[in-house]
């Protein structure tokens, strides 16, 4: 806390707020007495300043930042418009806040309320999650699908267990809904809860690539066996190899899509397990896989969509085997974030 009022009215309004944790307040005049090396030294330990000129929350602030922390200055006057526009974050106060505050600041609190500020924090926290949650299902998704395609031919298939219809189907129209889906997943209890992330660090960071990479290579896996054991033991005796190829095709295909559907209910958390999250906390994710699950059942349903498609009919067995072999890609998440929770708490 920085202000200009009397250190002893500081230090009692500190301790009724709990602002007071390190027992550390400091003047402005005892500031002005310290050398540079002892309060870079002390700032992290000092929860509150008073007697404070605007060239002392200048100093407060720039050390701050010098430090490596992220610096969010609230303030409502002219003399706070250096120390706002110096921060990190500058927030003015929209109400009581003069045309100079408002113009240093990057944020504008239009009802003056301090809650307003954790809020928006946890709503840019949880924007930020999602991106990242939709990210991991598109790329894990994505190079499954090329993994699996690369597997079939050094299986020595000649023939594509995709095709280009196909794949342009499940990026556009399948993985389309489901992201946009993801990307409004509600925010994840305790994620305020969580420490700053390092301001190093991009949306797709170390722990999220090694799932994006182990994701992508098992839903390969899946599909190129699901391929392999329809070529090799599932088509009908006496069928033309061309039919062969086109049966297999297509249980890869629909390996394939179940295999999405369930990664983008693992990927509603990279940290949390699945059955921890509430099933109806994203309703539009829900409608998001029931209108893909449409969309396929009317390409399946009609005749002409299915050749178009270079697909062909499938029995419920099929189905059921593809929905089987696909829900391991969850199973194998789930195992996946109590071997990563596990490896974090040892």
């Amino acid at each position: 806390m920085i202000t200009g009022d009397h250190k002893d009215t500081a230090v009692a309004v500190a301790k009724e707020l709990g602002i007071l944790k390190h027992g550390g307040a400091l003047s402005g005049q005892e500031l002005d007495k310290l050398t540079d090396e002892e309060f870079f030294d002390s700032v992290e330990n000092t929860d509150v300043y008073a007697r404070i000129s605007p060239a002392h929350k200048l100093k407060i602030v720039d050390v701050l930042m010098k430090k490596g922390n992220i610096v969010a200055m609230t303030g409502d006057g002219v003399n706070d418009a250096p120390s706002l526009k110096k921060a990190n974050i500058g927030v003015a106060m929209g109400i009581t806040g003069t045309d100079v505050s408002k113009e240093a600041a990057d944020m504008i609190l239009t009802d003056d309320n301090f809650s307003s500020i954790v809020a928006a924090i946890e709503e840019g926290r949880s924007i930020f999650e999602n991106i990242r949650k939709y990210l991991v299902y598109l790329l894990s998704g994505n190079m499954g699908t090329v993994f699996g395609i690369l597997f079939v031919f050094f299986l020595g298939y000649d023939s594509l267990p995709i095709n280009a219809v196909q794949i342009l189907f499940i990026n556009f129209i399948m993985d389309g809904l489901v992201a946009i889906a993801l990307g409004v997943e509600p925010p994840e209890p305790g994620i305020m809860d969580r420490k700053p992330r390092n301001t190093k660090e991009g949306i797709l960071n170390r722990p999220s690539l090694i799932t994006t990479g182990i994701l992508s290579l098992w839903i390969s896996i899946i599909t190129t066996a699901a391929y392999v054991y329809s070529m090799e033991y599932g088509h009908v005796v006496g069928a033309s190899p061309e039919a062969i190829e086109r049966e297999a095709s297509t249980v890869f295909f629909i390996t394939l899509l179940a295999a999405r559907f369930f990664n983008g209910f693992n990927c509603r958390s990279l940290t949390r397990s699945v059955f921890g999250i509430p099933f109806f906390s994203n309703v539009t994710l829900i409608l998001s896989i029931l209108a893909s699950l449409g969309i396929i059942a009317v390409i399946f349903g009609i005749e002409p969509l299915r050749v178009a498609f270079h697909l062909a009919p499938i029995t419920q067995g099929e189905i059921i085997t593809a929905a089987i072999t696909s829900s391991s890609v969850l199973v194998f998440a789930e195992l996946l974030k109590v071997f990563r929770k596990g490896k974090m708490n040892s």
